[in-house]
């Protein structure tokens, strides 16, 4: 009698029917405490009816807690994931121009002004110089871009350049930092259009704008000193002598720890930076006009510390040179290794008021060339 018990205990059959009993038993026992808890409810709501007015402020109170609780949460979330999103289209653009570079042997242009001396006109820069590389070789060819002076572009009769160039291009738009109310550059505009607005910014240098690159001395035009970033002017000035592009061999420095392109955003704090142009810049003028025209169309420099809103020699818009992001607490940049990294709004800088060649640890990893260390970075 026990062999046979064990041998149908043992019986798969056996076990999944004994299984199927005791599942039945359950599913039994609670229907029935269901039941039993419907009725409760059902007696309590014939005895009352809502809730009361202490009950609900109960409530409310504690959604309010929750939300309170919530919400940073959430918005730390949200940062992250555009913090993310901006990092990768950095990584992009450094591996764009890493792309240029085995093609050309040398970065892009920043500026090319082939009618130097008219304030007057827009000039192609870096953006589309580097489309091809970002897949975006088609929208470069039509906006004109490799065919035509931009001038021309901008005033081509069926419109088709411009509508090209006024196209949302989500490579150069970070979103933190890009104008909320359209997609388009509302403040700096190129013969009186605007265009695609970004939010990525070229290396010009640790100091102010600078129009060549390499030893100063060469270049009567402009001070000596602070001619070390990564891009700057190709063009018909007659006073330049130096270079206008950088070969990766110039990155004496290392680059690893050389930016190349950094952020702007277009407003912090009540301080509108502008952000950039995709496409290029009004006129030619380096700094003097940098507010209005020039450089800070396309480029930033080291005249001010991240995310500054300090205004050096006059009430000019001079932190507009810079770079800033709404990411908290810094700003992210890409450097020419193609490596992206989030510099810290508190690292120790020299400002415009210093005059001094480039000390700071800000500056020396906008320098491409100035031999400084910047290894405990």
């Amino acid at each position: 009698m026990s062999k046979r018990y064990r041998r149908r205990t043992t019986d798969p059959s056996f076990a999944g029917a004994a299984l199927s009993v005791t599942r039945l038993r359950v599913a039994r026992r609670m229907f029935e405490l269901v039941q039993r808890m419907e009725a409760s409810i059902m007696g309590a709501s014939s005895r009352r009816q809502g809730f009361t007015v202490v009950e609900l402020l109960v409530v409310i109170i504690i959604i309010g807690v929750l939300l309170v609780l919530l919400l940073p949460a959430v918005q730390a979330a949200r940062e992250v994931a555009r913090r993310t999103s901006c990092a990768s289209n950095e990584k992009q653009l450094g591996l764009a121009m890493s792309n240029y570079v085995d093609v050309f042997k040398s970065f892009p242009i920043g500026v090319q002004i082939p009618q130097w001396g008219n304030r007057m006109v827009g000039n192609w820069a870096w953006g589309p110089a580097v489309m091809p590389q970002l897949e975006l070789g088609i929208t470069a060819e039509q906006a004109g871009y490799g065919k035509v002076p931009m001038t021309v572009s901008l005033n081509e009769a069926t419109g088709a350049h411009l509508r090209a160039m006024q196209q949302r291009l989500n490579v150069f738009r970070c979103p933190s930092g890009s104008n909320p109310s359209s997609p388009l550059n509302t403040l700096f505009r190129i013969e009186g259009r605007e265009l695609a607005v970004s939010n990525y910014v070229g290396n010009n240098g640790s100091y102010s704008f600078r129009s060549r690159l390499g030893n100063l001395a060469q270049d009567a035009s402009v001070n000596t000193g602070f001619q070390n970033g990564m891009f700057a002017e190709v063009g018909s000035n007659p006073n330049h002598r130096g270079p206008g592009l950088r070969r990766l061999s110039d990155v004496t420095d290392g680059a690893s720890v050389t930016i190349l392109v950094g952020e702007r955003c277009w407003r912090r704090h009540n301080v509108d930076y502008g952000a950039s142009v995709v496409w290029g810049t009004l006129g030619h003028v380096s700094a003097s006009g940098a507010d209005n025209d020039g450089y800070v169309f396309i480029l930033g420099c080291g005249w001010v510390n991240i995310n500054s809103s300090e205004r050096p020699y006059g009430s000019l818009a001079n932190q507009r040179r810079g770079f800033a992001s709404n990411h908290p607490g810094g700003s992210q940049f890409v450097y020419v290794d193609g490596s992206v990294h989030f510099v810290s709004e508190t690292i120790d800088h020299n400002d415009a008021g210093s005059a001094t060649l480039p000390m700071s640890t800000y500056t020396r990893l906008l320098a491409a060339d100035d031999g400084g260390d910047v290894n405990a970075f």
